[in-house]
């Protein structure tokens, strides 16, 4: 990198990761979104399954299967990058002093960790930042969550007023928790994780444009179709 700066370092490598796993935290975008398009059935089958769990059980994976969607599938673009993202931390934790220069690729032997710029807009790197990096990753994050729990008045109106709150408080906890765990971290992780995330509300934006006609919103649409042209020739 240019002047061998570590936050064009850490930008550069949170897009290459994001990139690569671009296909995957697509569909798990997607996948997440048909979740919450299909929640108000999955509530109306626990209260008709209230006392025959076993039903509820099949009733439920036959929900899922229709639709294509299952409830872990969002997870695994979270679960390869926490290995980077603990490989970042440990490195940064440690420092990039030169007894650490054992570490260095044999085809860079002249490189030295001294040449390292850790400076970005006068903040440390190596440092805690206890308040900017906190607020800024804290506030992508509820940006990306009120992105993702973004419905169609049908749907909203259909969810239970225990599921609303849920999500409600998730929309306010998960930034709060991202954003006290920044705070206790090298900014350099701030760095990585809010440029993760910023990627991902992009990635969320082309989700919502382009899933305006989902195909559980034009089964229903279908649906309410022929009950009607039914209804109009009895």
């Amino acid at each position: 990198m240019p002047g061998h700066n570590l936050a064009l370092a850490i930008i550069a490598l949170t897009l290459i990761i994001r990139t690569i796993l671009l296909v995957p935290s697509q569909r798990a975008i997607v996948a997440q979104r048909k979740m919450q398009e299909v929640q108000p059935k999955i509530e109306e089958l626990k209260k008709k399954y209230a006392n025959d769990q076993t039903r509820h059980a099949q009733e439920t994976m036959l929900l899922w299967k229709t639709h294509k969607v299952h409830p872990l599938s969002s997870c695994l673009p979270v679960l390869i990058q926490m290995p980077i993202l603990i490989a970042l931390y440990t490195t940064i934790q440690g420092g990039l002093s030169p007894d650490k220069a054992v570490f260095i690729y044999s085809c860079m032997p002249e490189f030295s960790l001294n040449d390292i710029d850790s400076n970005l807009f006068g903040f440390d790197l190596f440092e805690r930042s206890l308040i900017v990096f906190p607020l800024i990753v804290g506030g992508l994050q509820f940006l990306q969550m009120q992105l993702m729990m973004l419905k169609n008045k049908k749907t909203a109106s259909k969810l239970p007023s225990e599921m609303e709150m849920t999500n409600k408080m998730m929309k306010y906890i998960m930034p709060i928790m991202i954003a006290v765990i920044t705070a206790q971290t090298p900014a350099a992780v701030g760095l990585y994780w809010g440029t993760s995330t910023l990627y991902g509300i992009l990635q969320q934006l082309v989700v919502n444009n382009g899933g305006k006609n989902s195909p559980t919103q034009k089964t229903d649409e279908v649906t309410v179709r022929v009950v009607n042209k039914r209804s109009h020739h009895s």
